[in-house]
């Protein structure tokens, strides 16, 4: 008899915390502009990212990245669940890619002339 008043006690606080160890917390996405990212030494701390929205702050505590860390000014997609008090907590980071920016080597400028030091001016290591 007492064993099973122990079985019984033991799974309703089993059921209890399985109950209430299952948040509601749902994977939001974002995409908006880096304008700080707060380090210390070598350990990204958190960033801040300016959206349609206004400017929300995110805590980069194992977070993954997608296509390099960002910086600032860079374009990124967060997935991301809500934190304590103001601060998300990212989970994912995607860095867009810049648009890439072509030089056309084929047309060349020979009107010019090169600019070089004088060859006196110019110090050799030994």
């Amino acid at each position: 008899m007492k064993r099973n008043k122990i079985f019984v006690i033991l799974a309703c606080l089993c059921l209890l915390f399985t109950a209430t160890s299952c948040s509601n917390k749902k994977i939001k996405t974002i995409r908006g502009l880096v304008t700080k990212v707060e380090a210390n030494v070598d350990t990204l701390k958190s960033m801040t990212l300016s959206t349609s929205d206004g400017d929300k702050i995110f805590s980069l505590g194992g977070v993954r990245f997608n296509e390099g860390v960002m910086m600032e000014g860079d374009s990124i997609i967060v997935d991301f669940i809500n934190g304590k008090h103001d601060t998300a907590r990212a989970l994912v980071v995607t860095v867009l890619p810049k648009t890439p920016h072509y030089v056309d080597l084929s047309k060349k400028d020979t009107t010019g002339e090169v600019k070089t030091a004088p060859a006196s001016e110019v110090k050799m290591f030994k």
